[in-house]
This record gives C-alpha cells, sequence and structure tokens, in this order.
C-alpha cells in the first residue's frame, strides 16, 4: 500500500511540474506586424518562422527565452515575397547581446545568394541580378533539403524569462538599376531587329 501511495504522490508531483518552455514569439504564433504577416513554429532549441512579405516595411520580432533552450538556438526561416518587386538583400539583426554563430544556407528559386557576417548580431542574404521576387530559404526550413544547414544563434548568458529582438529588413534595387535593365533589353532589342 505504502508503495501505491508514493507512486501516486510521484505521478501527482509529474502532473503539477510546470513543463520546461522552449523560446516563444510575443503576441502568439500567428499574427500581423508591420502589416506583414508571421507565422512561428519554433521550438525547444529552436528558432523557426514564416514571414510574408506584403510590404518592405522592417520587421521586429520580439522572443522570450524558455527554460528547455540551451545557450544555443538552431535558426531557420522562410520568407515570400507577395510583393513580387524583387529585393536585393534580407539583412537579420539581433539585439540584447544575441549574436550570430555559425552561419548556414540560404537558398532563393530564380537568384544567387550570398550569406555574409555584418557583425556580431548582423548578417545579411544578398541576391544576384535584378534580385529576389519570390522568397527565400534561410537554413534547412522543411529539414530535408540536401546540403541546407540551419544558422545559430548563440545566447549569450540570457536566461529563461528575458527576452531579445530579430529585425528583418529587406532592400529593394535601386531605380538606377531597372534603368540599366530596360536600356539593356532595348538594345538587345535593337540588334534583335537589325539581324531580322
Amino acid at each position: 500500500m505504502k508503495f501505491v501511495s508514493s507512486l501516486i504522490a510521484a505521478a501527482a508531483a509529474l502532473a503539477l511540474t510546470p513543463a520546461a518552455h522552449a523560446v516563444t514569439l510575443q503576441g502568439g504564433s500567428f499574427q500581423t506586424i508591420a502589416g506583414n504577416s508571421v507565422e512561428d513554429f519554433s521550438g525547444a532549441g529552436a528558432l523557426s518562422f514564416t514571414l510574408g512579405l506584403e510590404n518592405l516595411n522592417p520587421v521586429s520580432l520580439t522572443y522570450v527565452v524558455g527554460g528547455a533552450d540551451g545557450a544555443q538556438l538552431a535558426f531557420d526561416a522562410l520568407i515570400d515575397n507577395f510583393l513580387r518587386t524583387p529585393f536585393k538583400s534580407v539583412v537579420f539583426s539581433l539585439d540584447n547581446g544575441v549574436s550570430f554563430g555559425t552561419l548556414g544556407t540560404a537558398h532563393a528559386p530564380f537568384s544567387t545568394v550570398s550569406v555574409a557576417r555584418l557583425g556580431a548580431g548582423s548578417a545579411r542574404v544578398a541576391f544576384g541580378g535584378s534580385g529576389e521576387g519570390y522568397g527565400v530559404e534561410v537554413g534547412d526550413v522543411f529539414g530535408s533539403t540536401a546540403g541546407a544547414t540551419d544558422w545559430m544563434i548563440h545566447l549569450n548568458g540570457l536566461q529563461a524569462g528575458q527576452s531579445f529582438t530579430m529585425t528583418i529588413t529587406t532592400a529593394v534595387p535601386e531605380p538606377s538599376t531597372y534603368a540599366l535593365v530596360i536600356a539593356g533589353l532595348a538594345v538587345a532589342g535593337i540588334v534583335a531587329r537589325r539581324r531580322a
């Protein structure tokens, strides 16, 4: 009987023990921030979201560190460009002493991509040519993309209950870029017409 009551007491203690929480986005897992839609998929030791760009306003996401998070978070994001206006780069900036560790991969469907660290708490994904009009996968978003690797975010001593903000900023090509593209197309048209 003593064993059964001890077992019941242990089960009750387990049931009343709060679960270890992972990093969470303030405001909920689905929201609109600065006119852009955000859906968060973060879990223990991982920061992950989809950002639907409806405009070019910077988007700031504030996360609260959970008890289940270690000293670093794996990071991946899917950024959809609903504007279809090509952007030249996406910059991720972190605050409160949080920094990027290893920068993993990034992939865009119609552009060459380069990844660069701008400082400890800032990194940029840049697109070749006239920019990227559809979106970008940062890290291994789907968990199965061959050759894709997640980025790492170092919390640098942030404890459970403390927060940090990631700000995402996009840049569009300069008007002169469009002028050069139009001029190049005009020259190609003239050359093709003369050959015909």
